[in-house]
């Protein structure tokens, strides 16, 4: 999947408010991060604190 239906920002929205960053993190993987930048920012907050793998590529990835 490339683009964000209702279910996969529902995800996003619940791996957020639940401060599940691991979750978080595998909803980003493989889809535009430009629609959801405040949710991917605060997903990549809570991954880079708990040095998550994958979370320095996903937050290098949101700078571009």
């Amino acid at each position: 999947m490339t683009g964000w239906d209702e279910d996969a920002l529902a995800g996003l929205r619940a791996a957020v408010a639940r401060g599940d960053a691991r979750a978080g993190l595998a909803l980003l993987a493989g889809r535009p991060l430009g629609p959801v930048l405040q949710y991917a920012g605060d997903v990549l907050v809570a991954a880079l604190a708990e040095a998550l793998d994958g979370a320095d590529a996903a937050a290098r990835a949101c700078r571009e």
